[in-house]
């Protein structure tokens, strides 16, 4: 006499029947006789025809382990090894989805090296316990290259017939973008500080006369004295200069010691994006190179208060997010 069903197999049969299991599938998961499987069901297994599924149910839940886990990068990877069956991307993409799986974009990061993360995960720790009063001190600088076209690397058109060809769907490209300006600039918690543009290669010479310039200007706008601040740069060569370090230290500034590779710790990147952003929505490019100054001056002088308040209180979020990722990427 064959073995009942216990109340456990029999709840596993609607549950594999729900999920579209043959009942042959369901007999070998379970170990027992389609006779059986076919009594207890809750409705008639019909052949719903066309092609029989490639894999089983144990297979695709294995490739969907896979792929999340990073076994496999993608699904024409996975298609192609996870067994000796043929597979196509799609039928892989649709086991994926069902899998709860979805796919994105790869964002562009900088490789971090394994020395760069742990400098990175050992500079958050130091300051994860920093207030915002002691990030309000901090003056953020940076330098970045302002296009004369498509500064914000996005357009967007509204129009009936996509497919139509016309100045109002083609972002027209232009050689190096037709040409550009190279700015340095600093931000505070009291709003955007002094900015400038380099003429040619900025080397160590130069560095130096925008910080007795530019930076010594924002100091005194905003009434402080220079030991009262912190300076932060990145590690270019010229900003850590002997040069460079004699002006710090006959200034009286203190300079915060900066991991490599570590753009996303820096507010000032978003307080860029916002004025490549600012400058790219504008009804007409820039006429030339000289009009294009004449605009990112007026729209650095548009950068609010609040906008660069709201960066720099993210610094706590973007520390915890790197000591989470272990000195790796984060999404800032």
């Amino acid at each position: 006499m064959a073995r009942r069903l216990t109340e456990r197999e029999k709840e596993n049969i609607q549950t594999f029947q729900n999920r579209g299991m043959s009942i042959r599938q369901i007999a070998v998961q379970l170990g027992r006789s389609k006779d059986a499987i076919q009594r207890h069901a809750s409705h008639k297994f019909v052949s719903r025809g066309g092609r029989p599924k490639l894999l089983t149910v144990r297979e695709e839940r294995r490739l969907v382990r896979d792929v999340a886990t990073g076994k496999f990068v993608n699904a024409s990877v996975a298609a192609r090894y996870i067994s000796d069956k043929s597979v196509s991307r799609q039928t892989v993409s649709r086991i994926l989805k069902r899998g709860g799986l979805s796919s994105v974009k790869k964002k562009k990061k900088p490789a971090i090296s394994a020395k760069n993360r742990k400098e990175r995960l050992a500079w958050c720790r130091e300051h994860e316990d920093w207030t915002l009063e002691d990030w309000s001190r901090v003056i953020w600088s940076d330098e970045t290259k302002v296009r004369r076209f498509n500064s914000d690397g996005l357009e967007w058109s509204w129009v009936r017939d996509p497919s139509e060809l016309s100045e109002r769907t083609v972002r027209q490209s232009r050689k190096f973008g037709g040409g550009g300006v190279t700015i340095w600039g600093c931000i505070t918690y009291e709003g955007p500080g002094f900015m400038c543009k380099i003429a040619g290669n900025m080397d160590a010479a130069t560095y130096v006369s925008i910080l007795d310039d530019e930076l010594m200007q924002t100091i005194e706008y905003f009434g402080w004295e220079p030991s009262e601040i912190i300076f932060q740069q990145d590690n270019d060569s010229k900003h850590t200069s002997k040069l460079a370090k004699d002006w710090f230290a006959s200034s009286d500034i203190v300079v915060m010691e900066w991991p490599a590779q570590s753009p996303d710790l820096n507010p000032i990147e978003h307080i860029w994006a916002l004025l490549k952003k600012k400058i790219g929505q504008r009804p007409q490019p820039p006429s030339g190179i000289v009009h294009l100054w004449e605009i990112v001056q007026e729209t650095w002088d548009q950068i609010a208060v609040e906008d660069c308040r709201a960066v720099i209180e993210s610094m706590p979020r973007r520390v915890a997010a790197v000591i989470k990722a272990k000195g790796g990427w984060s999404k800032y």
